[in-house]
């Protein structure tokens, strides 16, 4: 598929915040770490940007009722990314508590980019034809997981020069992001934008009064609780239970950023030939054996971390596409803003209150058979299954027909269904029914 001009801006504009994102927020709780942060605070922290995601929806909405969705696009995400300086500033103009700074800045440097989420949103949707959103978004993931992948590699291995508890490496990389965040910014108003379609000025009683979104907000706000319990901590597991390097850690991002950036395109092909509803269940089923895996990861164990994060970078590619476009199946062109406000407000709930609540297990949960953080993972694994199974039993809005998940897998995995790895799967069940 040939992209326009439009689209490609919106792919390069992905790319750009992607590595962003990883010269600074993906260091976020390393840095945390290496000031003294507990478990909790991590957690906290986890926490933060979805308190801010709740609280800018509606604003953000309201918005582009009445300034351009380019103008604030602009404004707000140049914002954001210049209140990285005060990530920078803190452990040295704050050194008595910089972990409070570092809390408040996070709080707005997210408020101000969320508050940019329907004005992207509903431009995205506007310059993709429905018939291509798998493609399109899925190649745009490939650039956002290939930026991640790059800025963070790049970065672990200058952390690494430095003593682990030190602030030096980590300001310094901020500040690089910064300047791309901001090149980021500058692709994205490049962007021809069509008018948008929603010119009512829309009463804050109806941003809660959208009841076509309510299952699927109610399946993605019990998945996100699921995730979200055990998201910050493996990082800190890895970090400071396994006594990992930094380049390790990145080094597990790496293996599941390039299984990402293969999966996309393939996922994307999959979605707009058989629907999102199956590979979001396929995906998902994929996220919960993330945690299993992690059980046994021991010092004498790592090996287990190539499988865990294969697995892991294969799953989140079909999730992160899925869950998107079914967003967008669900909302109505017209009224889209509203409703994704809506949608975004509700799904960020669980994302606040679940990783305080996995930090707090973390720490004080000692006295079972699993304890600590391994517990936090084995209930996270579980919540995850049962999601699949949630979001297996909302109706398909984009595909002609329903098609089975059994039939979807088998060509998802299969390079060409009709060859060795569709057959291996068939054996394979076939002997589990005999069983």
């Amino acid at each position: 598929m040939k992209f326009d001009k439009n689209q490609k801006k919106l792919i390069t504009n992905g790319g750009l915040w992607a590595a962003y994102e990883g010269f600074n927020a993906a260091f976020l709780a390393a840095f945390a770490l290496a000031l003294g942060a507990t478990n909790t605070i991590i957690g906290i922290l986890s926490a933060v940007p979805f308190i801010a995601a709740i609280l800018s929806q509606i604003p953000g909405a309201k918005l582009i009722e009445y300034f351009s969705r380019k103008k604030v696009y602009i404004i707000f995400t140049s914002i954001s990314r210049m209140l990285w300086i005060a990530m920078v500033l803190a452990p040295y103009l704050f050194s008595k508590y910089p972990l409070v700074i570092i809390v408040l800045a996070y709080f707005l440097i997210r408020f101000t980019e969320y508050i940019t989420d329907p004005a992207w949103t509903t431009t995205a949707a506007d310059i993709t034809p429905v018939k291509q959103r798998g493609i399109l978004f899925g190649t745009r993931n490939m650039f956002l997981v290939g930026g991640m992948m790059a800025a963070s590699t790049i970065a672990a291995f200058y952390l690494d020069l430095f003593p682990k508890n030190s602030p030096y490496g980590f300001t310094s990389i901020f500040i690089i992001g910064i300047l791309i965040g901001l090149l980021a910014t500058s692709q994205f108003a490049r962007i021809k934008i069509p008018k948008y379609k929603d010119h009512k000025h829309h009463k804050i009683k109806e941003f809660f009064s959208r009841k076509t979104l309510k299952p699927f907000t109610s399946v993605i706000f019990f998945f996100n609780f699921s995730y979200a319990l055990a998201s910050p901590l493996f990082v800190v597991y890895i970090l400071r239970n396994l006594g990992l390097s930094y380049k390790i850690y990145i080094g597990t991002i790496i293996i599941s950023s390039i299984l990402k950036i293969i999966a996309n395109r393939h996922w994307g092909k999959i979605t707009d030939r058989y629907g999102d509803k199956p590979v979001a269940v396929i995906c998902i089923l994929g996220t919960s054996l993330v945690p299993f895996f992690y059980l046994f990861i021991t010092p004498s164990t790592l090996w287990l971390l190539i499988p865990a994060q294969i697995i892991s970078g294969i799953a989140w590619a079909g999730v992160d596409l899925s869950v998107f476009n079914l967003l967008l199946d669900f909302t109505s062109p017209k009224t889209r803003a509203t409703e994704v406000a809506q949608h975004n407000m509700m799904a960020s709930i669980p994302l606040i209150f679940a990783p305080v609540i996995g930090g707090i297990l973390a720490d004080n949960v000692k006295y079972f058979i699993i304890s600590g953080i391994p517990f936090v993972f084995l209930v996270s694994g579980i919540l995850r299954l049962i999601s699949a199974w949630l979001i297996h039993h909302l109706k398909e809005p984009r595909a002609k027909r329903e098609y089975k998940i059994w039939f979807v897998f088998k060509r998802a995995v299969a390079v060409h269904p009709e060859r060795f790895a569709e057959n291996l799967a068939n054996i394979v069940v076939n002997k589990v029914r005999r069983f």
